[in-house]
């Protein structure tokens, strides 16, 4: 049997990643300036990466004997085509589905949370809706099960016993994370799944509702087969709390030591979690960025959204020193929390550009579909339009400030971070060091 491995966008409304957002897909427009377009164009430009679903499902279906096709935005001749939901692309992946299923030749099924959450949009076009995980699902087709309606894929538990991710139908010479990876390809790697926190705006438990981690000696088998059979030139580690275990992330690093595994990578973790001498281990085994979301200044909205509150100068400090060790920073900042206000964001932007990270990210608040959040909020939705759920819309009443406010704040704080003489100095060093 062939299957195709589709990504549909919309091209005038492109998420950055489909993997961001947990699965939910996140766009990127900083502003409609000339200088805030730029930085969305460094960004767009700057990363291509493959879906991590698209990886193991393509390693299940070529184990079973399956022909495996992947693409952007085209109609390939296949079996069988599986379409990964996005919020932004919803309305063109559902013509996409009509499409193919007019021509009569294949079935169509989708994958990720948010053909899951709302599955009523998609099930009038789909042949099958995967909910949850897609291994267990995918297994069940790559042995000839014929899947109708909305299947429920129950999460594996030992993740070890699933097959390493097969890049091999995709065109890999083009996965790239720049700026914080300088070449390429660069391959996604998911060493965790799910997050043991309880932040209350997590899209990422939407899918991973269970926290499970693979076993070091397991990862570091994987980075070691796409290193010497991809040629791989960097790794983005996927969990959204790769160093969750001090134990589990020590032994990680003294295998690659072991190991003489020395490719680049990032990955993304919370800051708590580091101090001096972890991120000086780490960095000899090839760390190079650490993404981390601060997210706000203010400790009370933290606490409220369930994160850890930490402490502003302890943050501070871990920054300056990761930046005098040749390790760059990209912090992740969200605008427009339900305690906002003006003054609160000031004091947001204000601090992103004290820390003064190589990479900083504004986004707006947005309750997921799914999330504890969107429970709360949804009778506060300003828009049923999807595709503005993409972390740079206003998409609730917001207690204290309109939508053209939020929109400001978000460009202004772009503006404010990225055109100044200390970032330029600041970037254009550490690319040179790296």
């Amino acid at each position: 049997m062939k299957i195709a491995l589709i990504q549909v966008e919309d091209t005038h409304h492109p998420n950055v990643y489909n993997d961001f957002a947990g699965g939910f897909g996140a766009g990127f427009e900083p502003g409609r300036g000339i200088l805030t377009r730029l930085v969305g164009f460094a960004k767009h430009h700057g990363l291509d990466l493959p879906l991590m679903s698209f990886g193991y499902l393509a390693a299940i279906f070529g184990q079973a004997g399956h022909t495996v096709l992947t693409g952007r935005n085209i109609v390939p001749e296949a079996d069988l085509i599986i379409i990964h939901s996005s919020m932004t692309g919803w309305r063109n992946q559902i013509k996409y589905a009509r499409k193919v299923k007019a021509s009569g030749k294949a079935r169509v099924g989708f994958i990720g949370p948010f053909s899951a959450v709302k599955a009523e949009l998609f099930l009038d076009t789909a042949d099958f809706i995967i909910e949850g995980e897609p291994e267990q699902a995918a297994q069940r087709l790559a042995q000839g099960e014929q899947l109708s309606g909305l299947i429920d894929s129950s999460p594996i538990q030992k993740l070890d016993t699933l097959p390493f991710p097969d890049w091999s139908p995709f065109s890999t010479l083009r996965f790239s994370y720049f700026p914080s990876l300088l070449r390429r390809p660069v391959f996604p790697i998911l060493s965790s799944r799910g997050c043991p926190d309880t932040c209350v705006y997590c899209p990422y438990k939407v899918q991973y509702k269970k926290f499970r981690a693979r076993s070091p000696e397991n990862v570091v088998a994987e980075m070691k087969m796409l290193h010497q059979k991809r040629a791989a030139a960097g790794f983005l580690f996927r969990d959204p709390f790769f160093s969750f275990s001090r134990s589990r992330t020590e032994k990680l690093a003294q295998l690659l030591l072991e190991q003489n595994i020395r490719v680049p990578w990032v990955c993304e973790t919370k800051i708590e979690s580091l101090d001096r001498e972890l991120v000086l281990l780490l960095k000899r085994t090839g760390l190079r960025t650490i993404n981390v979301g601060i997210e706000s200044a203010k400790a009370e909205i933290l606490e409220r959204a369930g994160r850890t509150v930490y402490d502003a100068e302890q943050v501070r400090d871990l920054v300056n020193f990761c930046d005098h060790n040749g390790v760059k920073v990209a912090a992740f900042f969200i605008l427009g929390w339900p305690d906002d206000t003006i003054d609160s964001i000031r004091a947001t932007i204000d601090y992103a550009i004290s820390l003064n990270p190589h990479i900083a990210t504004f986004t707006l608040f947005t309750p997921f579909p799914g999330t504890p959040a969107f429970s709360e909020y949804e009778t506060r939705l300003i828009t049923d339009d999807w595709s503005r759920f993409d972390v740079m819309n206003p998409v609730y009443k917001h207690p204290h400030l309109d939508a053209r406010e939020l929109i400001a704040c978000k460009e202004r704080a772009y503006l404010k971070y990225y055109y100044r003489p200390r970032y330029f100095y600041s970037f254009f060093r550490r690319l040179l060091s790296s």
